[in-house]
């Protein structure tokens, strides 16, 4: 892997969560790829491999507090200031409902005199256009000659 680029810029990284330490600063150095390590780290997953940044990025585990959550809602003004700090709130969840939308059209039933199945025309011209060539074309018909 020659000539990859080692961490960018610095930029600041807020750490916004009930579990976060209040009022502290880590100076732990992370990159972006610090999000992934935590990920991995937290569900075991495991690193990503071949050569990536995560098994290199700097830990969020010093901006976390597991142990004690400080159960804070902040809420915030338009204009990014401070509304109000208080207690967590818990709201019932909403009650959705999906629909079910129209049924599908079984193209694979419908099969010409041949026994072979038909496809429509713009789907039939770009199966046949990336099998020959790799690309994906779409032939669109035009209105009033003569389709339905």
């Amino acid at each position: 892997y020659a000539d990859r680029c080692g961490p960018g810029t610095r930029q600041p990284l807020l750490v916004i969560s009930p579990y976060s330490k209040v009022n502290r600063i880590d100076h732990t150095p992370t990159e972006q790829t610090s999000i992934i390590k935590f990920v991995e780290d937290n569900w075991h997953t495991g690193r990503i491999g071949d050569a990536s940044f995560d098994s290199r990025a700097g830990s969020l585990k010093g901006m976390f507090d597991f142990r004690h959550p400080n159960n804070k809602q902040v809420l915030l003004n338009a204009d990014g200031s401070v509304k109000s700090v208080g207690p967590v709130r818990h709201v019932d969840p909403v009650a959705t409902t999906i629909t079910q939308g129209p049924a599908m059209q079984n193209a694979a039933s419908a099969t010409d005199s041949a026994g072979f199945p038909v496809l429509p025309a713009g789907v039939g011209a770009a199966v046949v256009a990336a099998g020959a060539t790799g690309t994906v074309l779409v032939l669109r018909r035009r209105k009033g000659r003569g389709t339905a």
